[in-house]
């Protein structure tokens, strides 16, 4: 097991010596060829949530013989741009494929060629598709780096391919309301029109739906090593119905929507549907409040949801921000930017059967925020903490556990011994302090 508040030994790479790997280890035709063998370096996951920098997502899905892969690449100084050429004069793409996380070697690297890809942008989004030939009998790991030549700056991003394809969200997903652009991201809110679809199978074909209404319930502290929340294998859903694939959806009821073309299939494309439309970012009293779940005491929290009325809702809570801030009002508006700003964050990142907030991942980022480190392996994340004022490294350990919903789901690694970091970084935030002590 890791420990918690010292120094560890991780054999895993981290996504920043790959990073290093793209800048310095290079063959003379500028491609990638090895691993450095000792560098465990830190990630570029901040990049995901900061708007003043490069973010990429992606999507991919099988098709018969290959991969398809769509990646959305956010450029803030191109916003406005309107001519693809002012990207591909930009920027150089490369990537390289390892046989898993711990390799220590590329398979494969190539440069992508812009002026003869498949490149598009809509609204502030560039987005670039490549196909990847299936391989029988294996898995494995590509690694894809976005150089921007005018900046210096540089994106790295990883994503498993998937080449055994056995589950119905590896070839499905959610579309945008005309089926061209997958979503990236795993919920929608009551407003939305999607299609479900899939770039293998092109023909209109009948879908089952299964509704599950809002049940699932937040993350235990870190230090409940006991009655955890597992996930059942078998919960009854709600209501059953059927749609047609490649067709507009809209979905009215909030909750997790599960699809497959088979009632029987366990591992289905899952979505949560919010009826805030603001979703991710929360602006009703009532779900301002039960984040609130990992900061306060048992009577707060018993008090904050007694509330009848939004109004009675809102004034309650504004006296329980007043409260811990001792009628700071300045403070008071200060912290709860910086704890909303994280709830919203932790919705974005982590939703899957489940409001991110509710997750273990979400309630970690909420509480001690951006990692300053993430080292992944094949099953697990590793957060690294390195600016606590307590300790000089905090580690958490999340464990990937895929369930019927999601292939995307973690879990913490609890132990008792967190106790002497959780109460005292609680207390930061109690005492308006943690705004500036752990601002990601």
């Amino acid at each position: 097991m890791y420990p918690h508040f010292k120094k560890t030994n991780i054999v895993s790479i981290s996504l920043f010596s790959l990073l290093l790997l793209f800048l310095s280890a290079c063959n003379r035709d500028g491609y990638p060829t090895s691993v450095p063998q000792t560098q465990n370096s830190e990630s570029s996951t901040k990049t995901l949530v900061d708007n003043r920098k490069m973010s990429c997502q992606y999507v991919s899905l099988s098709l018969k013989d290959s991969l398809r892969i769509m990646f959305r690449l956010h450029v803030p100084r191109l916003e406005k741009s309107e001519n693809l050429q002012d990207f591909i004069n930009s920027f150089k793409v490369m990537y390289g494929i390892l046989p898993d996380y711990n390799s220590q070697h590329f398979l494969i690297s190539k440069q992508i060629n812009l002026e003869n890809a498949k490149l598009t942008k809509q609204d502030i989004y560039y987005y670039l598709t490549i196909e990847v030939p299936k391989k029988p009998d294996v898995n494995e790991v590509m690694l894809i780096e976005f150089a921007d030549s005018q900046t210096g700056k540089r994106l790295v991003q990883d994503l498993p391919l998937i080449y055994i394809t056995a589950k119905f969200r590896e070839v499905y997903s959610l579309f945008d309301k005309n089926g061209q652009i997958p979503l990236f991201a795993s919920y929608l809110t009551t407003a939305d029109t999607v299609q479900i679809s899939s770039w293998q199978e092109k023909e209109s074909k009948p879908l089952w739906v299964k509704y599950y209404k809002p049940q699932f319930p937040s993350a235990t502290t870190p230090m409940a090593t006991t009655g955890q929340n597992i996930l059942p294998k078998n919960i009854p859903a709600d209501s059953i119905f059927q749609v047609q694939s490649h067709q507009k959806l809209t979905f009215r009821k909030a909750g997790l929507y599960a699809v497959a073309n088979d009632t029987t299939v366990f591992y289905s494309l899952s979505f949560w549907v919010d009826n805030n439309r603001n979703f991710p970012k929360y602006t009703h009293p009532k779900e301002l409040i039960e984040p609130l779940v990992y900061i306060s005491l048992e009577e707060e929290m018993k008090k904050l949801t007694q509330t009848s009325t939004a109004l009675q809702a809102k004034q309650e809570l504004d006296r329980y921000w007043l409260k811990l801030m001792q009628g700071n009002i300045r403070k008071a508006k200060a912290i709860i930017k910086e704890f909303y700003t994280r709830v919203r964050l932790a919705n974005q990142l982590f939703t899957s059967f489940k409001e991110g907030w509710k997750t273990d991942m979400g309630m970690i980022f909420i509480v001690f925020g951006m990692p300053n480190r993430i080292t992944k392996s094949r099953d697990k994340q590793l957060w690294t903490y390195t600016q606590n004022p307590n300790f000089s490294e905090i580690n958490f350990t999340f464990v990937q556990r895929p369930n019927q919903f999601t292939d995307a789901y973690y879990t913490l690694v609890r132990y008792p011994e967190y106790e002497q970091i959780w109460y005292p970084t609680v207390e930061l935030w109690r005492e308006g302090k943690l705004a500036v002590a752990y601002s990601p």
